[in-house]
């Protein structure tokens, strides 16, 4: 394991039939930090975030969290470890309140058929309460969820990985739909998360935004990792401009 790093995946090949998706893809998120992983329509960044969730299963490479090989193991064996993963449509009960979905969050975690969270109901809603605190929802907990805005159905996914205690929080797209101010916002939050020791790893396509708060970007071309570094410094890179035409 790279010395301070929560996440490293290491030679990642994935493949759909005749298409190579990954190609030896390799990144890792430090701890307590806002990585973007960014890349043309097509790159592969969605795939990888897939397989770090356990959705697929690579061909080739490993997944090492927290020093421990999870390659292969299911994915809610790795939320239980502190993986969660969020989408770029969100993925809530919207017929549900916004307190019941953020306690979701905590039960969604555990095994199938496993009840035992019924037993600490009253510990869980104070925490729920905590973390919909934290991510200014507080005021809308009794609402179903299919009133929020688009920002703050984003904002109720991060809630319930915050409830699941995660250590990593994997966002797919989280400024797509959002005006440039709400996703300002929403940027911010979530480096502020980063400083209160979470660590996110996040595909986003508006880079002069996202940009200005993430602490690490790496760039997909092709499935391959094209260039990495701090987000200025990816940005002005030849290859990066040639690649996203920027």
């Amino acid at each position: 394991m790279h010395s301070g790093h929560l996440l490293v995946a290491s030679d990642i090949v994935k493949k759909f039939g005749g298409l190579t998706a990954l190609d030896g893809a390799t990144i890792a998120v430090p701890l307590n930090s806002f990585v973007i992983l960014a890349g043309p329509n097509g790159s592969g960044k969605t795939t990888l975030l897939n397989v770090i969730s356990g959705i697929y299963q690579p061909d080739r490479g490993k997944v090492i969290f927290e020093g421990r090989d999870i390659t292969y193991t299911k994915p809610y064996i790795r939320a239980q470890l502190g993986i969660a993963r969020t989408f770029q449509t969100p993925r809530v009960a919207y017929k549900m309140s916004v307190l019941d979905n953020v306690i979701f969050g905590y039960v969604s975690k555990d095994a199938p058929l496993d009840f035992r969270w019924k037993a600490r109901e009253r510990e869980l809603v104070k925490r729920a309460f905590e973390v919909l605190k934290l991510v200014k929802l507080d005021h809308m907990w009794d609402r179903p969820a299919s009133q929020l805005s688009g920002g703050q159905l984003k904002l109720l996914e991060i809630a319930r990985a915050l409830m699941a205690n995660s250590k990593l929080i994997l966002m797919d797209e989280p400024g797509a739909g959002l005006n440039p101010t709400l996703a300002h916002e929403l940027f911010q939050f979530m480096r502020d998360l980063s400083r209160r020791g979470f660590s996110l790893l996040v595909v986003e396509h508006r880079l002069d935004i996202a940009a200005d708060y993430g602490d690490y970007m790496y760039v997909l071309y092709n499935g391959r990792v094209l260039a990495e570094g701090e987000p200025a410094e990816v940005l002005s890179n030849p290859q990066v401009i040639q690649a996203f035409m920027l």
